[in-house]
């Protein structure tokens, strides 16, 4: 009976760092919440969160979400950062009524020469990456970068 006993315990000995490389429910969801973006256009990276969250660089919870546009060349970055429940009030009306369609849980957008993105903290689902394409598609990016 002992000699099954520690039979048991060195298999699962081997066993156990196996186990923990297989992917949590949380990592599945995320990887697909990632390649359905990146299917449909959009490109996600780690960066610094911009403006007054520095404090939180590099927070695993939030990633940038970008697709890339022509660069016009005279176009300079501009930052709309998320203020309680509403988008800080210096943005133009214009552009508020687009930042108000984003989803809550999007809590930045930069807008750069060459592209605009956004950081989302990957809370939702497919539905939510479907809102961001349609914001961050033509019309959503075009009107952002466009001078107003």
């Amino acid at each position: 009976m002992l000699t099954w006993l520690l039979i048991i315990f060195i298999v699962a000995l081997a066993i156990a760092p196996i186990l923990q490389m297989v992917p949590s429910k949380k990592q599945r969801r995320l990887a697909r919440l990632r390649e359905y973006a990146v299917t449909h256009g959009l490109f996600v990276e780690y960066r610094p969160l911009p403006g007054k969250d520095r404090q939180n660089l590099y927070r695993s919870e939030v990633l940038f979400y970008g697709k890339r546009i022509p660069d016009s060349g005279e176009f300079m970055r501009q930052v709309w950062e998320r203020e309680e429940q509403d988008w800080q009030r210096e943005a133009p009306p214009a552009k508020q009524e687009l930042l108000r369609a984003l989803p809550d849980s999007v809590r930045v957008v930069v807008a750069e020469p060459g592209g605009v993105g956004l950081y989302w903290d990957e809370s939702g689902e497919e539905e939510e990456i479907d809102a961001i394409l349609a914001f961050l598609g033509d019309v959503g990016g075009a009107k952002l970068v466009a001078k107003a």
